[in-house]
């Protein structure tokens, strides 16, 4: 563990230290994205951990990954953020100024925090205006979407062409159901099938994808609706923590377009959600750096979802 050799502020009161991977022990994390295990699993090269510490306690915590005179967090996944306890907000600004210091120390010429929608940390605002109060811009801000889960059926929510496209897939006798790894191959070829077809990329590759059902099996899970024993739609969705399940990829065969079976798989996460009592299911984005996809935006506003900001802040040092 490596101390910083001056502190601004607050700081003084604590303990912040810095430290390289590979790193000497686990720190616990709100997310799935921050834990250890599963930095661990994709590339460690130049991943740095900032924490600020009170006795044991951890009041805040962050990873950048620093090189090539950038530093940026969430490298491999869809954020990152600061994480900090309630109690840690007045030293969130004293925070943020020492990770820059080690910054300039280290010949990083500018910085990038991706942080997740609130849905992730009710006390967001507080990091934000953290942020901009240090000469943080927002260089992306996309549309990200969700469903706040409750115990009232999804389809009193949508709207009435997404409840008569849902009845059909009942009508039709389609079954929705959770599958296992096993499937995977089978769902990502939908999953590549679909993208293309839309024009958006397939970030992650069969190979990548499965290595992370192997390594977190409890985490990724992957679900899908049949029309007797032909996968018509499906969904990966990732426990990123207790509250939140993200549906990361949606993927639909294109001889049921008419039909959208994709609702259904919507409908059947959240049912999924209702019964493990998580809070919310995360639908994803509808812009790719800032730019609106409308029709994507629509389908999932009918089909209940609500907006929420998910913010890329930047700063040159």
């Amino acid at each position: 563990m490596v101390n910083a050799s001056s502190v601004p502020g607050k700081l003084k009161e604590t303990g912040f230290h810095v430290e390289t991977f590979p790193f000497s022990h686990e720190m616990p994390s709100a997310v799935l994205y921050n834990q250890q295990v599963y930095l661990e699993k994709n590339d460690g090269n130049g991943l740095v951990r900032f924490i600020q510490t009170r006795g044991s306690d951890v009041l805040i915590q962050t990873y950048l990954y620093a090189g090539d005179g950038r530093a940026e967090n969430a490298r491999f996944s869809g954020f990152g953020g600061i994480e900090f306890l309630e109690e840690a907000a007045p030293f969130l600004d004293d925070f943020i100024k020492a990770v820059e210091s080690w910054c300039r120390g280290h010949g990083v010429q500018e910085i990038m925090f991706k942080l997740p929608p609130w849905i992730y940390f009710p006390r967001l605002s507080f990091l934000e205006d953290a942020l901009a109060q240090n000469g943080y811009s927002v260089r992306f801000n996309e549309i990200n979407q969700h469903i706040q889960v409750s115990s009232a059926a999804l389809a009193g929510r949508m709207e009435p062409d997404e409840k008569r496209r849902l009845r059909r897939c009942y009508e039709a006798g389609f079954q929705f159901r959770q599958l296992n790894a096993d499937d995977l191959p089978l769902a990502y070829e939908l999953i590549e099938r679909n993208h293309r077809r839309r024009g958006f990329p397939v970030t992650m590759t069969l190979e990548g994808l499965g290595k992370m059902f192997r390594y977190f099996p409890g985490s990724y899970l992957l679900f899908g609706v049949f029309d007797g024993d032909r996968l018509v739609a499906t969904a990966v969705s990732i426990r990123v923590n207790p509250r939140v399940l993200y549906n990361f990829y949606h993927g639909s065969h294109e001889d049921y377009q008419h039909l959208s079976p994709i609702v259904m798989v919507i409908e059947g996460v959240y049912q999924y959600c209702q019964k493990l009592g998580y809070s919310y299911l995360d639908i994803g984005i509808s812009s790719v750096k800032g730019k609106w996809n409308e029709g994507l935006y629509r389908f999932k506003k009918n089909c209940g979802c609500e907006d929420a900001d998910k913010k890329l802040f930047y700063k040159a040092l």
